[in-house]
């Protein structure tokens, strides 16, 4: 799915180094795809517009959950507003709005895709300098 998506992911990036790392073996998420593509489609149209070069997509799991990281090298998001984020209509970003672009319901969208999967999404600091976002959802391991 997200081997599918990535040449689509780096013609919006532009110059903009876009890295995915999948595990070996791959992992079989269980999820409905079209919902978990939407938030994975959102997560990576933000860091592309707020990273300065780089953005890592990464991808983990292990016998209880299933988890995808996206993070950049931009500015970030003040911790301060780590729980605000995925609030519907708010907009961080004072230069954003509905002219410019967004309604502020971005990250409200993922985080009740994730509710919908039983799961979480996260906001953290990148080891790249910007923000990381994780989302993470039960998960069992199919038979091999």
């Amino acid at each position: 799915l997200l081997q599918k998506r990535l040449e689509d992911w780096q013609t919006l990036a532009g110059d903009k180094q876009l890295r995915l790392h999948l595990p070996s073996p791959p992992v079989l998420w269980r999820c409905d795809h079209t919902l978990m593509l939407r938030a994975i489609d959102n997560l990576i149209g933000n860091a592309i517009r707020y990273a300065r070069h780089r953005i890592r997509i990464r991808v983990l799991s292990d016998t209880t959950q299933a988890c995808l990281c996206v993070e950049d090298d931009g500015p970030g998001i003040d911790p301060s507003h780590y729980d605000q984020v995925f609030e519907p209509f708010i907009r961080l970003d004072p230069s954003r709005d509905r002219h410019t672009g967004g309604y502020g319901l971005g990250l409200a969208i993922v985080d009740g895709i994730m509710r919908a999967h039983a799961g979480r999404v996260t906001l953290g600091r990148s080891a790249l300098g910007g923000a990381c976002f994780t989302l993470c959802w039960p998960q069992e391991r199919a038979p091999h």
